[in-house]
């Protein structure tokens, strides 16, 4: 049960991709308004419930948007809960298959469009992932992510049940 706190203004519901093909990782490079420069982090983004049906359709338009791939999601990573700025987030994050697509950047029109500002797509080894440090990355969500993934956390996706009603 999620308990809002004295203050809370709003939930925020997030999804991530952690995109593989054949062992490696993409990442996007994009802009930290907060800490003023571009750093490494995972497709993700908010579940918008006028465009999304399910969370897991807001994972594939996220993937398609930030880096231009088709994917194929095959397993729940995480469910994460943090509170900050009096606002409350939940991000689900899971881990998929690399379907189709160049994994490319967004046309700065289509960037500007959807208020991204991603300079660099990018697939890592998994040696390379093991090399980044938290400073690298873009947040805390994106480090945690990349971190269970290197450590293989998955969970089925029968985890997750989406029903027609309440």
């Amino acid at each position: 049960m999620l308990h809002k706190r004295p203050g809370d203004k709003n939930v925020y519901l997030k999804v991530g991709a952690l995109v593989q093909k054949r062992g490696e990782l993409l990442l996007i490079k994009e802009r930290s308004n907060w800490k003023k420069k571009y750093l490494w982090n995972t497709i993700k983004g908010s579940f918008e419930g006028g465009k999304d049906k399910t969370i897991m359709a807001a994972v594939a338009r996220e993937a398609w948007e930030e880096a231009r791939v088709k994917i194929k999601i095959t397993h729940l990573q995480s469910v994460s809960h943090a509170y900050q700025y009096q606002k409350t987030f939940i991000q689900f994050n899971f881990v998929a298959e690399l379907v189709s697509g160049d994994a490319r950047l967004p046309l700065p029109k289509e960037q500007r469009l959807l208020d991204e500002d991603i300079v660099e797509v990018r697939w890592f080894s998994r040696k390379e992932v093991q090399k980044l440090k938290a400073r690298d990355m873009i947040n805390n969500r994106a480090w945690v992510a990349v971190q269970d993934w290197l450590a293989g956390k998955r969970f089925p996706l029968v985890a997750i049940r989406e029903l027609n009603k309440l």
